[in-house]
């Protein structure tokens, strides 16, 4: 459903992502895409207040904007001078400027986006297994009901994407965007690029990037930018499919990429660190 309920969260699933469709890397070798119209917000957004913290130690974690949803959410911890960690939400109404401040909750999470329902938000866990509490490798749906938070069981996606280069890695989540269709795309922090359902996690496609990568989705979500190593790929999230593909020019060294759409949705801004 789309109501973010994310009941099916609640039950145990490991996913074999060997067993799951690959990312159709094929195509016709020419850089030709077929843009959507003009892309832009559709809306002008309005100020919108948030509350002090509730605590000195307390601190803003992340903020994610939904343009689909119009709306975004700022996530709250405190986990210092604190008998155990706190965290809540701020659900912004980006047309109206009204804002929704939780309770907090027993937990150390940030969200990782805001679902096009506009009001659950995909959490990742920010402390340490030391610490006992939720690590980088849980996530959690958390939906705002009034000033209260419904927060479904932990789910680790990657469980197996614990060495990442001959380090050991505790399989992070490190990047999450919805998509139309009760879809969510999940890349993990070993570069594992996958697309889920959001009630059932029934994996649609995957495919695993380069030790060097970078993903961003376009105002619409109609499209993913994808940086794999020296190649710029744009994704069909939909099918799984590569809709045009071009190698950086003279095909240099890539470190630390990172990939933006431009407000319009006709430009991509890529940048990396080519020494060796």
């Amino acid at each position: 459903s789309s109501d973010g309920s994310g009941s099916g969260w609640n039950s145990p699933l490991v996913i074999d992502w060997e067993d799951v469709e690959e990312l159709d890397r094929s195509f016709d070798g020419e850089w030709k895409l077929e843009l959507p119209g003009q892309s832009d917000l559709g809306f002008t957004a309005k100020r919108a207040t948030l509350n002090k913290t509730s605590n000195f130690f307390e601190n803003i974690r992340r903020l994610e904007v939904n343009p689909i949803a119009k709306r975004a959410v700022v996530g709250y911890t405190v986990s210092f001078s604190v008998p155990k960690p706190q965290s809540r939400l701020a659900l912004i109404d980006l047309v109206t400027g009204k804002t929704t401040h939780t309770a907090p909750v027993e937990a150390d999470m940030s969200p990782l986006c805001l679902l096009n329902d506009g009001s659950t938000a995909v959490m990742f866990g920010s402390s340490d297994e030391r610490k006992g509490f939720e690590t980088p490798d849980q996530i959690q749906l958390w939906r705002v009901n009034g000033k209260k938070v419904v927060r479904t069981e932990s789910w680790i996606p990657f469980p197996d994407e614990v060495e990442k280069w001959g380090k050991e890695t505790n399989g992070a989540v490190r990047y999450a965007v919805p998509i139309p269709e009760d879809k969510l795309i999940l890349l993990s922090e070993n570069g594992l690029l996958a697309c889920i359902d959001v009630e059932t996690r029934k994996p649609w496609w995957h495919t695993k990037l380069s030790s060097a990568f970078a993903v961003d989705a376009s105002i619409d979500r109609s499209l993913l930018a994808v940086v794999d190593g020296k190649s710029i790929m744009i994704v069909n999230p939909q099918t799984g499919t590569v809709k045009s593909s071009v190698f950086l020019e003279g095909e240099p060294h890539v470190a630390w990429p990172h990939v933006r759409w431009s407000p319009s949705g006709t430009k991509l801004l890529v940048g990396f660190t080519n020494e060796m």
